[in-house]
């Protein structure tokens, strides 16, 4: 599939220096952001961050390209860096639940167990269907409540 990403952003290239409507920038925006993800599958050291800021730049809107961006800044220990990105993704489309989850998840694995139940809690409110966002907030609170039980909170 790498391959094939490549050769739709190369195309959507030489389309986007044709065509000056802003119509094309949408789908270019996303074949970058493929492109991205197709790299990352065969090699998790590909460097594609410039690949997902002009993704960004293209679609302001592509919260799918900011996602990844702030899960590679959390993988290199940015993760003030991946905590703002997400922020930014939950304020501008509150129904993108990758990005509570993914923002959480920095909040647990910093042991800061009460903002991980306080982001997924948020997420599951904003998306009580997903299952996810469910578990891990029934995670989260059953830590916290052990944790109250046990005198450690």
């Amino acid at each position: 599939t790498l391959a094939l990403w490549e050769r739709a952003v190369r195309e959507f290239r030489i389309l986007s220096a044709v065509d000056s409507s802003e119509k094309v920038k949408p789908l270019y925006s996303t074949s970058l952001f493929y492109l991205a993800r197709a790299m990352l599958a065969e090699n998790e050291q590909a460097k594609v961050m410039r690949l997902l800021d002009e993704s960004i730049q293209l679609d302001p809107l592509n919260y799918f390209s900011y996602n990844l961006k702030a899960l590679i800044l959390g993988g290199q220990g940015d993760v003030d860096g991946a905590k703002k990105i997400y922020a930014y993704i939950v304020t501008r489309e509150p129904k993108f639940a990758s990005a509570y989850v993914n923002l959480g998840n920095l909040y647990w694995n910093a042991r800061d167990y009460e903002s991980a139940w306080d982001i997924w809690s948020m997420g599951h409110e904003a998306l009580p269907q997903d299952p996810v966002l469910a578990k891990w907030t029934r995670v989260a609170e059953d830590s916290l409540k052990a944790m109250v039980y046990s005198g450690k909170l």
